[in-house]
């Protein structure tokens, strides 16, 4: 059970970095 909370917690984390990595392009493409 803690592997499993571990592995979407780590999921979550990986796509929260994706999405502000996304999101910092889009604005950086939008202000160029």
């Amino acid at each position: 059970m803690a592997m499993f909370v571990r592995l979407v917690f780590s999921l979550a984390a990986v796509a929260g970095a994706l999405s502000v990595a996304a999101y910092a392009l889009l604005h950086v493409s939008g202000a160029a």
